[in-house]
């Protein structure tokens, strides 16, 4: 009898196991994830510098240089994605790191979101 309920414990924890890997392993339902508004987030981060409309603003301190202009067709071009969500996450030249202050999820969204901004 022992044996008969090792086993049924054996089977019991196993079922358990695969069912709570399985749950685990599942993406959360589309109305369950978190979208991201990157027009709001640049307006809030990003806007201050590179101006609402991503033209680049004026130089933050005297003779100081002028932000990117992120509308840019010649810019747009220079910059890979990955080096875009890089400058955002960890900063360039004068432009602050953002790191500790943007989830991973915000900064591509922003990355996806400034191009957006390319002139014709």
């Amino acid at each position: 009898m022992r044996r008969f309920g090792g086993r049924r414990v054996a089977c019991t924890l196993a079922l358990v196991l695969s069912t709570g890997v399985g749950a685990c392993s599942r993406s959360a339902p589309a109305a369950e994830r978190v979208q991201v508004d990157a027009a709001g987030l640049f307006a809030q981060a990003c806007a201050k510098c590179h101006a609402a409309d991503g033209t680049g603003g004026l130089p933050m301190v005297a003779n100081g240089p002028r932000p990117a202009d992120l509308t840019s067709a010649a810019w747009q071009a220079s910059r890979s994605d990955v080096e875009l969500a890089a400058a955002i996450r960890g900063g360039r030249g004068a432009m602050p790191p953002f790191q500790d202050v943007l989830t991973a999820e915000q900064i591509n969204a922003l990355g996806t979101y400034v191009r957006t901004l390319k002139r014709q």
